[in-house]
């Protein structure tokens, strides 16, 4: 069996072929905007599909694996084309969320929109990469018996994403809502399902398996969970880097494990929040600074490390409980593998 790495690299780059001739296909080739078209498109998947960690489309390839551990390798290489589609769909995300956010860096590189010959131009490229997710889902499953639930997946979690952005950007130094309940069902809608709980349901839907999808579910959100909590932490003090790029959830007033940590504490101390509202959200770098000093009188670098050891061995121990062997290894590896990151 060919590596799940190696295998992906070659769904990546089939993909890269198919893409602009399933987008082109509006144009005759007749047409002389078809070929601008066909190498605009490579030029947006290049810099916004390729260059991550992939993630998302290993864990639905290495889903399907562990449960069809035999599987026809044409099979096995149609599933991880499809798994490349979960990445369009983090490159959708990301592009737009860049833009929201008025990011600097991805990656290590400029945003796209930051680019002298991209800028605002970058909502329609992510908009390119939206819709034609779905033709590489149908080009590659056409003859699968689950190409529909596959599908209504997909079309569900971009919904749902779609709502956590609109939560994450109303919480913004709405400080009253700073609460462990609100941040959990941003987190859940904005991170969880799209990153865990969707590559997981695409590797199950593709190997056609039966069991208890509500309990990994369960499962996939609070491990979603611990990956957004490790995000906010690394915002803050992760190694640009090392991470690729610069944190700005302190100027822009995010809802964050770290605010909500903070107002928790703060709450105990006179006049606390007080302080923390009066400079939390604002870009002026002495401000920046203020609350990063409040966060280290907080201690909340070791208040995060007891949480990440404490949320993880629960975690492992209820996944550790589930029936249903394949998916609880990969989810129990990923785990594994994501404890501790930094970036």
């Amino acid at each position: 069996m060919k590596a799940s790495r190696d295998l992906l690299k070659e769904a990546f780059n089939l993909t890269r072929s198919r893409f602009p001739a399933l987008a082109a296909t509006t144009l005759s080739l007749e047409d002389p905007s078809h070929p601008v078209i066909a190498e605009r498109i490579k030029y947006i998947y290049d810099n916004t599909v390729f260059g991550g960690k992939h993630s998302r489309a290993r864990l639905a390839l290495d889903t399907y694996d562990a449960i069809k551990p035999t599987s026809d390798p044409d099979q096995r290489l149609l599933v991880a084309q499809t798994a490349v589609a979960i990445e369009m769909l983090q490159a959708y995300f990301l592009v737009l969320d860049d833009i929201v956010d008025g990011s600097e860096t991805r990656r290590g590189q400029p945003c796209w929109f930051r680019r002298p010959d991209v800028g605002i131009t970058a909502i329609n490229d992510a908009l390119l990469l939206e819709v034609f997710m779905d033709e590489v889902i149908i080009d590659a499953l056409k003859n699968h018996p689950n190409l529909s639930r596959i599908h209504d997946a997909f079309r569900k979690s971009k919904r749902t994403t779609v709502v956590g952005q609109n939560l994450d950007s109303h919480l913004e130094r709405n400080f009253d809502a700073f609460t462990w309940e609100r941040y959990e069902a941003m987190v859940l809608h904005k991170t969880a399902d799209y990153t865990i709980w969707l590559p997981t349901q695409l590797g199950v839907l593709a190997a056609d398996a039966c069991f208890d999808m509500e309990m990994a579910k369960n499962l996939c959100y609070r491990t979603g969970f611990l990956f957004q909590a490790q995000d906010d932490f690394l915002d803050v003090y992760g190694e640009p880097k090392v991470t690729g790029k610069v944190g700005t959830d302190i100027q822009e007033g995010k809802c964050t494990w770290l605010s909500v940590r903070a107002m928790q504490l703060l709450d105990k101390k006179p006049n606390g929040r007080r302080e923390f509202e009066n400079l939390y959200g604002k870009s002026e770098p002495p401000t920046v600074e203020a609350i990063r000093d409040i966060y280290g009188s907080l201690k909340l670098k070791d208040e995060f490390e007891r949480f990440e050891c404490t949320y993880s061995k629960e975690l492992i121990t209820d996944l550790e409980k589930f029936s249903f062997a394949p998916v609880r290894t990969v989810l129990l590896e990923l785990l594994n593998r994501i404890i501790g990151r930094k970036k």
